[in-house]
């Protein structure tokens, strides 16, 4: 690939309401437009210029009768809906890290990480010791459970999974339960009615991406994401959605949570949103 220096120069406020008037875009009130730019940032507000642009004609012009009311009406849409979705992540995370602790607790007691029966092979339980006291030794000052366990108890070093997986972040637990031997990860797959550990890894993997995004304040509208949930026809989810788009994560989101709610129902305020709202359409978002 051959790359070429960046000559871009900065653009003022005006500036970019002048290119966005020469667009095609209404601008009923300028000031108000300068505001926004300026409060937000032209760049982060560019990708939902974009959107509502014919990016194939020559000129990219946006479309006919977009108005600046229209984008902003987006970007405050994108914002409600990242509330939403981290709700939505927050409370599979937080399941996500009790069935792992209960599960192995259950059949290993307080310290199942050092039993080596528990993981697919020594270099990975090394890894995951590692991992943990780290995490441990991070948290001991600040958490009280941590710090309480610290000033209390010694052997063994670590505090019990019961404490550890509430110091887990989302990524953590999904690493522990990745270094599970093959017969430990598919039994807890089991526990949220999925037949393996690819089909729940791959779930947990896009509902990680999806709380990322959400924490950085990122774009989830009209987003196709890279990591994609995995459909599992005979569970009922439905499969004509793109796996890329924010409904297919829903779902899975939705399936996780009802083995413990089975009346929870997380597509259904995002649905709502939508229709709240005149200048998304409901293919973006993949509803």
């Amino acid at each position: 690939m051959t790359h070429q220096p960046y000559t871009k120069l900065h653009c003022s406020t005006a500036d970019h309401i002048a290119h966005l008037t020469a667009k095609g875009l209404h601008i009923s009130d300028p000031a108000r437009a300068a505001r926004a730019i300026e409060q937000f940032g032209y760049n982060r507000l560019r990708i939902y210029f974009l959107s509502r642009r014919h990016i194939s004609a020559p000129g990219r012009p946006f479309e006919s009768g977009v108005t600046f009311d229209d984008i902003i009406e987006i970007y405050d849409f994108d914002g409600k809906l990242r509330l939403v979705c981290f709700q939505v992540c927050a409370r599979v995370e937080i399941i996500f890290r009790n069935v792992i602790s209960e599960y192995l607790s259950a059949q290993y007691g307080a310290h199942p990480y050092f039993d080596l029966s528990v993981f697919a092979n020594q270099n990975l339980q090394k890894n995951i010791l590692h991992s943990l006291m780290t995490i441990y030794l991070k948290k001991k000052s600040a958490d009280p459970r941590a710090k309480h366990y610290f000033d209390t108890y010694n052997p063994p070093m670590l505090p019990p999974i019961w404490t550890m997986k509430d110091l887990w972040t989302f990524g953590d637990a999904n690493y522990f339960y990745g270094n599970l031997s093959p017969i430990l990860a598919n039994a807890i797959a089991r526990q949220f009615s999925l037949p393996d550990r690819e089909i729940l890894t791959s779930w947990i993997n896009s509902l990680i991406d999806l709380r990322n995004i959400c924490s950085h304040h990122d774009r989830l509208f009209n987003r196709s994401f890279q990591k994609t949930p995995a459909k599992v026809r005979r569970l009922g989810i439905p499969s004509n959605n793109p796996a890329n788009k924010l409904h297919s994560l829903l779902e899975s989101a939705q399936h996780i949570v009802r083995i413990f709610e089975p009346a929870y129902d997380c597509i259904t305020p995002v649905s709502q949103l939508i229709a709240q709202t005149p200048a998304i359409r409901q293919a973006e978002l993949g509803f």
